[in-house]
C-alpha cells in the first residue's frame, strides 16, 4: 500500500516512431473510437505500440500511483490511460500525450470522472489555450491548489484555490475511504515514501503521541 502526493509530471518526450504516427494521422478526423479501432489500414499498429509506449512511461514516471488520488495502482487494482479531456466531448485530443494521464478505477470510475466535462466553455481549439476546471496534471502544480494537512482523522486534503476545491469535489479527493486509506499508507509505511510523504508521516505520528499525553 502506497501513497504519493499527486505532482506536476513532465509530458512524455517523442520518439522517431510517434512522430511518424502523428504525420500519419495529420489529416484523419479524429472520433473516440479511434483510440482503439477504425483507423486507416497499417495505422492501427503504429497507434498500439504509442499507447503501450506512453502507459510504460507513465508507469515509471507517476511511481505506480495515480496522477489524481495519488493512491497505488496495485492497492487498488488496476490503471487506465485516462484521457483528462474525455475522448467522448474532444476526440481531436485523444493522442496528444499531454492529455493522457495514469489513474485509478476509483478516479476514472462511472461514479467519477469517466466522460465528464473537464474543460470550461467554450473550449479553445488549441488544447494547450484550454480552460480547465480540475487541476491539470503536466499544466498545474498541485501544491499550488491543495495541500495535505494530518490529523487525528487521518490524512485531510484542503483547497487552496477554486480549482483545487473543484478538484477535490471531482474525485471525492475529501472522502472518508480516501482519508483513511491515505493515513493508513503513511502509517504502516510498506514503500519508501518521497520527502513530503515522510513529513506527513511524522507529524501524523507525533499527533497521535500527543492524544495520548
Amino acid at each position: 500500500m502506497k501513497f504519493n502526493i499527486p505532482k506536476q509530471y513532465v509530458v512524455m518526450p517523442f520518439t522517431a516512431d510517434d512522430r511518424f504516427f502523428f504525420r500519419a494521422i495529420h489529416n484523419v478526423a479524429l472520433e473516440k473510437e479511434h483510440w482503439k479501432t477504425g483507423l486507416p489500414h497499417g495505422i492501427g499498429v503504429q497507434r498500439d505500440r504509442y499507447k503501450d509506449r506512453i502507459k510504460t512511461y507513465l508507469i515509471n514516471a507517476q511511481d505506480g500511483c495515480c496522477a489524481y488520488c495519488g493512491m497505488d495502482f496495485e492497492t487498488l487494482g488496476d490503471s487506465h490511460r485516462d484521457h483528462i479531456a474525455p475522448k467522448a466531448k474532444h476526440p481531436k485530443f485523444i493522442f496528444r500525450p499531454d492529455n493522457i494521464i495514469l489513474s485509478c478505477p476509483k478516479c476514472n470510475g462511472l461514479n467519477k470522472k469517466k466522460d465528464l466535462e473537464t474543460i470550461n466553455h467554450p473550449p479553445h481549439s488549441r488544447y494547450r489555450k484550454c480552460d480547465f476546471i480540475i487541476i491539470h496534471p503536466y499544466y498545474d502544480n498541485p501544491e499550488e491548489h491543495i495541500n495535505y494537512i494530518v490529523s487525528s482523522e487521518g490524512v485531510l486534503v484542503r483547497h487552496i484555490t477554486e480549482k483545487g476545491r473543484k478538484t477535490i469535489d471531482f474525485f471525492g479527493l475529501d472522502s472518508i475511504n480516501f482519508t483513511e486509506t491515505r493515513a493508513q499508507c503513511i502509517k504502516h509505511n510498506a514503500y519508501p515514501l518521497d520527502a513530503e510523504c515522510i513529513r506527513l508521516k511524522n507529524e501524523l505520528l507525533i499527533s497521535r503521541q500527543s492524544s495520548y499525553v
